[in-house]
């Protein structure tokens, strides 16, 4: 490995190489901030069925990602009759982590639920924070105990049997999913 640009020119000039005789993938790219520091990120795929140019695991992940994205905005939709196309990606986000946190075993269930309610309010916070600075597709500012009427405590504490219900269609997904193979 190679110091500096050096390696950042080696990278990048080896940022997607397949291998014939191994069926071996490797993608790598390299982030460079502006204070220059190196993150690289490797992916290897060894014998994963193909789909469309996209292994299973990554499908199967975005096929995920598109369920939560979807019952979140049909949460939306049949609590207050409309929702917004930030939503969609916020719920596939939410219902990852929910999914990662589902399979944190050694942790009770009360517990996994509320760190599921508390992320789930916490990137409800930063994507209210992005999208809705003028208050046109949510706002808390007249309920109590919210914040910049972005979050309130009475939806953080919705989200609890929220999160059960989404810990329950994940499993249910990722099983008829991992089915599929």
């Amino acid at each position: 490995d190679r110091p500096g640009m050096n390696r950042v020119l080696y990278q990048l000039s080896y940022a997607a190489i397949y291998y014939a005789n191994s069926e071996k993938v490797e993608i790598s790219f390299v982030i460079i901030p502006e204070q220059m520091l190196f993150v690289k990120l490797k992916i290897n795929f060894f014998g994963h069925t193909v789909r469309g140019g996209i292994t299973m695991r990554i499908w199967k992940q975005a096929v995920l990602f598109c369920v939560g994205g979807g019952g979140y905005v049909c949460l939306e939709l049949l609590w207050r009759g409309r929702s917004h196309g930030s939503m969609f990606f916020l719920g596939g986000l939410c219902f990852w982590i929910i999914g990662f946190i589902r399979r944190l075993a050694k942790i009770s269930l009360s517990l996994r639920l509320l760190l599921s309610a508390a992320c789930v309010t916490v990137l409800e916070l930063l994507t209210g924070l992005a999208v809705n600075r003028e208050y046109a597709v949510w706002d808390y500012r007249g309920l109590p105990f919210h914040y910049r009427g972005q979050i309130c405590l009475i939806y953080s504490l919705l989200w609890l049997p929220v999160c059960f219900l989404g810990m329950m269609l994940h499993s249910v997904a990722e099983q008829l999913l991992t089915r599929q193979k």
